[in-house]
């Protein structure tokens, strides 16, 4: 065989080489349809995640308008069922929610508002003695006339004492802390006080639920948004 002539040969098996290193082989069926499947379910996970992050910035919406009715002092039944609507809440603040929902609670405004009464009446009460000597006789009949009676941070166990102390508390848009300084009323003082207190435990518990509910909200929304 002449020189060109195997020449010519060997170019053509270079050339077959060549051709099958540079085609790709067929792709594999199999290997094809198990990728279409991952591709569906990276789709469907995306989907899914997209689905729950929405309902979670709608919880949180929720949950910002149903706090919104409560500070305004309004009936909150329908916000509150809004909110059961979409679901995954704090069940115990729920529970807590429910009973207060028609009427609603009063405002801190409000309840800042009738302190002063509730507060007087307190030292009235605690004032009571059934057998008291004639000068608290006496104080007690110009206390009665003229409504006097001490404020600001008193010292002491003292009915009116511990009504000036709440009422600090109060002062500052602390019903949480007012209630507590009260709690050490006792007889007719507690008594004098009582209708407030109700009414301040309803605004304090229904304040409670709702961060319960904020808080539980924002860290789902948090965790949905975090990249797995």
């Amino acid at each position: 065989m002449m020189v060109a002539e195997r020449l010519s040969a060997l170019d053509k098996r270079i050339a077959l080489i060549e051709e099958r290193v540079t085609k790709p082989a067929p792709p594999d069926p199999a290997l094809v349809a198990r990728i279409k499947a991952l591709e569906q379910e990276i789709a469907a996970i995306g989907e899914e995640r997209a689905a729950r992050l929405g309902r979670q910035v709608g919880l949180a919406l929720a949950v910002g308008q149903l706090r919104d009715a409560v500070n305004r002092g309004r009936p909150f039944a329908a916000e509150l069922q809004a909110l059961e609507k979409i679901g995954e809440n704090d069940e115990a603040a729920l529970t807590a929610l429910r009973p207060l929902a028609e009427r609603g609670v009063a405002t801190v405004a409000d309840l800042n508002a009738r302190f002063r009464a509730a507060a007087r009446a307190v030292a009235r009460a605690g004032a009571g003695d059934p057998d008291p000597p004639w000068w608290k006789r006496a104080w007690q009949r110009v206390t009665n006339l003229v409504s006097i009676r001490r404020v600001g941070v008193v010292t002491g166990v003292e009915a009116d004492a511990v009504a000036a102390r709440a009422e600090v508390r109060m002062a500052g848009g602390d019903v949480a802390g007012a209630l507590a300084e009260l709690a050490a009323l006792s007889g007719g003082a507690s008594l004098a006080a009582a209708a407030w207190r109700e009414d301040a435990r309803q605004h304090v518990a229904a304040m409670e639920a709702i961060e319960a509910l904020d808080r539980a909200a924002i860290g789902r929304l948090a965790e949905d948004r975090t990249p797995k």
